[in-house]
């Protein structure tokens, strides 16, 4: 929430000019104002789906990702029938995560009133200090993938211009649909076996190489 918060400030600041260094047009400013609500529910839905891998309910895990994909995409179609404005894609994949966090509430008949109830700045400060290791080793590596995934869209729009990249995003997305699926479905499921087989004291540089020699020879497949 505060890291959402944050990035709507610094956009309320410097809307002007991150939108010349984004898009490279001053006057697709507005579509900023949608980064900081898919950056607070994407965080949540990620939240979420953490604590459910640790609870083993990787069906629930599966159900968040269906309707966070269904409401993204199939707000994308059907808005798409009415009007081809550009801003009906940026929408649907902010309410993607909207979907999910919005399941997940309902599935655990969970309300705004009884989260705030049981949020304490306490527990979570305890909790940071006692798993900080994780972000400390997990935050570089997801920080540098991003910018891997994400430098030639910023360098293809502009250079190239929108549509060229939009092209690029829609190919790139295609190409990778076999492997997001895949991975989306196999990694909460040995995230939490190498978790337990760790805190149990042994070892899991076995389980490493035959996840990853699998995964290979699905590739090859």
């Amino acid at each position: 929430m505060i890291f959402s918060f944050l990035t709507f400030i610094v956009i309320l600041v410097f809307t002007k000019s991150l939108s010349k260094i984004i898009f490279n047009d001053v006057s697709l400013y507005t579509y900023l104002y949608f980064i900081p609500f898919f950056v607070l529910f994407s965080g949540l839905t990620e939240i979420f789906k953490q604590w459910l891998a640790a609870e083993k309910k990787f069906s629930d895990i599966s159900k968040i990702n269906i309707q966070s994909s269904l409401f993204a995409n199939g707000f994308k179609v059907i808005s798409g029938l009415f009007s081809s404005h550009p801003v009906i894609l940026v929408a649907g994949q902010t309410f993607g995560p909207i979907a999910g966090t919005a399941y997940f509430f309902y599935k655990y008949k969970l309300t705004i009133k009884n989260f705030y109830e049981n949020f304490s700045f306490k527990r979570i400060n305890a909790i940071a200090k006692e798993y900080k290791n994780f972000p400390l080793f997990s935050a570089p590596q997801n920080l540098l993938n991003s910018i891997s995934h994400n430098i030639p869209v910023l360098m293809l729009t502009a250079l190239f211009g929108l549509e060229i990249t939009g092209l690029y995003v829609m190919a790139r997305r295609i190409v990778f649909l076999p492997f997001t699926i895949i991975s989306k479905s196999v990694h909460p499921v040995l995230y939490k076996k190498m978790a337990d087989t760790f805190n149990n004291g042994q070892k899991i540089s076995r389980q490493i190489i035959l996840s990853t020699t699998g995964l290979f020879l699905i590739v090859l497949v």
